[in-house]
């Protein structure tokens, strides 16, 4: 037998027990790593009671847990759609951490769910003020969604008054922009049927869409009610299209707050679009700040497929009732594009103090008696619905308001506007301070009424569209002071009305120097012929 050394006999030794210590050091970490510890309850720094491992993991449902890479090559189509099926169907919010997940579209969502990005932020390259829009390359970064066939929409909602929040998330279409004739779907589209109610009660904040073509939207939604909708966001082509489908029902009780479209591309789609089937089957929409711009963009629009004059920043048709919009923002650098404004009589209005735009036509339908438009008087506001004869129209126009009390009183003053002639201050002098300062005409169908008296560099227009009447009629006129039927009267004929003393009486037909002007010289219908120069 061959003698071994101690010193090799120990090395043996040696070795025989690292290599048993990692063994036994491999199977503990193997057990940590395995399915034993689920049931570990782990009680958080700071808080109270312990939950296991597995409890903690299912708060929320976590799209890389069902295999999601987002590394913008890998298939994750079927990880998103069962992640989504999943937090659908156990009511648990839908994580998404950063990354690009490419997949064939459409996402579909058949029931309620809350999407969370990780984050979003958009790129912009060091700022491009002449474009107004990201360039970088990315042009955003966080939780992106990225579709990567063509013709579909990005995300499909489908179903029966869904309730879907949304936020931190991008979508970014491989083929921005309708390159090379590439057709995309909508971002997100929600048509739900006629009748049917659609997006209802949800809330977004930070949703970027960036690349659709020029014949689809970012967001599609179809009888959507109630809801928030913050700083949703849209580059390529058509912005927002909302719509009332619906005979009978009324749809909207939406707030906007700063959304903003950019129309890159030509097509059909417009920045905002507004439809409605019927009167008020799209309703009782704000929208704070809304931005959109026709936008030839250098080096981002498509040569071949530029926006066009009928592409619009705003377009509301006349069913679109009660929208109202404060501050736009509504651009172009397209010729000959336009704004449509819903029809003022369905209590529409457009807040213009705000306003920066470029277009010079603006079609109002019938912007009438109920409509409210702040608007500067260097734009072309084109009548697109009356013809013929017609009533009063006006760029701003506050409607007359009702006023009940719950016991007999009396109102020395019920007025729709009142205001006051302006104080100068410190080293400030004027020749005239007045409330209302007209150099066109004021007109009214109704008393003009003021403590201190009307200027105007025009014409004071008082029953414009009043035939002269027989004898006159108490109470039309201009009435002077306090006392009660005091004025100036006008009708064709010897005056007949009842008036206070020392009133004239102005004859329309009047042919002879006493027939021209009377005087009333009893309170009552006395009246006495003043004798007039020839």
């Amino acid at each position: 037998m061959k003698n071994v050394s101690r010193r090799y006999l120990g090395m043996g030794v040696l070795g025989g027990l690292l290599s048993a210590t990692a063994y036994a050091y491999a199977q503990s970490s193997r057990q940590i790593q395995g399915s034993d510890i689920q049931g570990l309850g782990i009680t958080s720094t700071g808080s109270t009671t312990a939950r296991s491992l597995a409890d903690r993991f299912a708060t929320v449902v976590n799209v890389k847990d069902f295999g999601a890479v987002g590394n913008s090559v890998t298939d994750d189509t079927a990880a998103l759609q069962n992640a989504i099926n999943a937090a659908a169907s156990s009511s648990k919010a839908l994580y998404i951490p950063n990354g690009k997940y490419a997949y064939t579209p459409p996402l579909t969502i058949n029931g309620n769910l809350t999407i969370i990005g990780e984050s979003l932020t958009s790129n912009w390259a060091g700022g491009v003020s002449s474009i107004n829009l990201p360039t970088g390359s990315p042009p955003m970064s966080g939780a992106v969604l990225f579709p990567v066939a063509n013709g579909q929409n990005a995300i499909t909602i489908s179903g029966n008054s869904l309730q879907v929040n949304i936020s931190n998330l991008g979508i970014l279409f491989q083929t921005t922009f309708g390159q090379s004739s590439t057709t995309t779907g909508d971002g997100i589209n929600y048509v739900a049927p006629a009748n049917t109610q659609g997006l209802s009660g949800a809330r977004w904040d930070n949703v970027i869409v960036y690349g659709h073509d020029g014949n689809h939207y970012a967001y599609n939604l179809q009888n959507p009610i109630i809801g928030t909708i913050i700083f949703a966001q849209s580059y390529g082509g058509g912005g927002f299209k909302l719509s009332g489908n619906s005979a009978s029902l009324q749809y909207g009780n939406l707030t906007f707050i700063e959304p903003y479209s950019q129309v890159v591309c030509g097509g059909s789609a417009d920045g905002f679009n507004l439809a409605a089937a019927q009167s008020s089957a799209l309703n009782l929409c704000a929208f704070i700040r809304p931005q959109a711009i026709i936008n030839n963009a250098p080096g981002i629009t498509p040569v071949s497929n530029p926006p066009t004059s009928s592409q619009q920043p705003w377009n509301q048709a006349a069913n679109a009732t009660a929208i109202r919009a404060i501050a736009p923002d509504l651009e172009t650098n397209v010729a000959n594009v336009k704004i449509t404004l819903g029809a003022a009589v369905s209590y529409n209005s457009m807040d213009w103090e705000g306003l920066f735009t470029d277009v010079t036509t603006i079609n109002a339908p019938f912007w009438g008696v109920n409509g409210l438009l702040y608007g500067p008087n260097t734009r072309t506001f084109n009548d697109t619905t009356s013809s013929g004869a017609t009533g009063a129209i006006a760029e701003a126009a506050f409607p007359g308001w009702h006023l009940t009390a719950s016991n007999p009183t009396t109102y020395s003053i019920l007025s729709t506007l009142c205001v006051g002639a302006p104080i100068g201050g410190t080293n400030v002098s004027a020749s005239r301070t007045s409330a209302i300062y007209a150099i066109g005409e004021i007109y009214t169908s109704g008393d003009l009424a003021s403590a201190t008296g009307v200027f105007t560099d025009g014409t004071v227009v008082a029953y414009d569209g009043t035939i002269p009447p027989p004898g006159g009629t108490t109470g039309t006129g201009i009435k002077l002071s306090s006392t009660s039927n005091f004025g100036v009267f006008f009708g064709s004929g010897v005056p007949t009305l009842s008036a206070a003393q020392g009133s004239l009486y102005l004859r329309t037909d009047g042919s002879t120097t006493a027939t021209r002007m009377y005087i009333n010289t009893n309170g009552s219908t006395g009246w006495t012929n003043v004798v007039t120069a020839a």
